[in-house]
């Protein structure tokens, strides 16, 4: 899946580590405040929140959410549709209020995490991780456990050290989340109801980061 030409990375503020990569490496970007540059070496650089991404992100969403990705839109949702939830994630980085960490293969998006931390002062250590996304290719091969890493790291150094996420009662979800270090401590039932009559619990985990 590419994004609409070569200028999807334009616009990125990267650190010293700018030689050309292998063609397919995943790269793990992060976008949103405070997005500094990485310790040279490290594999790590910042990108713009840019209609570039928005566009690249639409296309994500969608394919995932054609794969039964339980990311919010039931599969044959159109891009219409999903398009206001990618304004409200691009706005959001924009403005500062939630953070990103994006993995790229060239000039394709390849997986998307969000990061929202809470911003009432007294539960500013508390962040949400909201639409955890990996292309339905890439399904499999560890990206998603990046992520997960990516995203903890950034949350550890913005002062949050609590992970909170919800996700749809599917045991292959259970499964992930509990080998990423997340618990279980609550549900909200019958909260996701699809066309077909079928209906999900909302399964709330929360992952307590090492000091």
């Amino acid at each position: 899946m590419s994004a609409p030409d070569d200028s999807f990375v334009n616009g990125a503020v990267v650190d010293a580590d700018t030689a050309p990569r292998p063609d397919g490496e995943i790269v793990a970007r992060r976008v949103g405040p405070g997005a500094r540059p990485a310790p040279v070496g490290e594999r790590t650089t910042t990108l713009a929140a840019d209609n570039h991404l928005a566009a690249a992100l639409l296309t994500l969403w969608q394919r995932v959410s054609d794969a039964d990705g339980a990311v919010g839109f039931e599969p044959g949702t159109p891009r219409s549709e999903i398009a206001p939830a990618v304004t409200e994630a691009i706005n959001g980085l924009r403005a500062g209020t939630r953070h990103a960490v994006v993995l790229t293969a060239g000039n394709d998006l390849v997986g998307v995490a969000f990061l929202v931390r809470r911003p009432s002062k007294i539960q500013r250590h508390l962040g949400e991780v909201v639409s955890l996304m990996v292309d339905p290719d890439r399904q499999g091969s560890g990206l998603g456990r990046r992520l997960v890493l990516e995203i903890a790291r950034l949350a550890s150094e913005i002062g949050v050290d609590t992970l909170l996420l919800g996700a749809r009662d599917r045991e292959e979800l259970h499964a992930f989340y509990r080998a990423t270090g997340f618990v279980e401590y609550g549900r909200l039932p019958d909260a996701v109801r699809l066309a077909d009559g079928s209906s999900f619990d909302e399964v709330r985990y929360r992952r307590v980061l090492a000091g």
